[in-house]
């Protein structure tokens, strides 16, 4: 699986999902850092999963935050 589709919320399935995860939250009245608990626990989990050597998992764990980053830093781009 690319990278991207990883983390990018704009693909259907990964958008479904997010909704789902938000309904949940809302619903639980999670407040901020509950809801980023789970979901880097939920990251941590699949990094884990994906990998068998620490650091293939560690450097999978940068690329997807990386990644993040520059997702976050368009967000603000498009907002400014």
């Amino acid at each position: 699986m690319e990278l991207k589709t990883l983390i990018h919320p704009r693909e259907h399935a990964q958008q479904e999902l997010f909704i789902k995860f938000a309904n949940l939250c809302a619903q639980e009245h999670a407040n901020v850092e509950t809801m980023c608990g789970a979901a880097i626990s939920l990251i941590i989990t699949v990094v884990h999963r994906m990998n068998t050597k620490q650091g293939d998992a560690e450097a999978r764990w940068d690329d997807i935050f990386g990644q993040g980053k520059e997702l976050l830093k368009a967000r603000f781009s498009r907002a400014a």
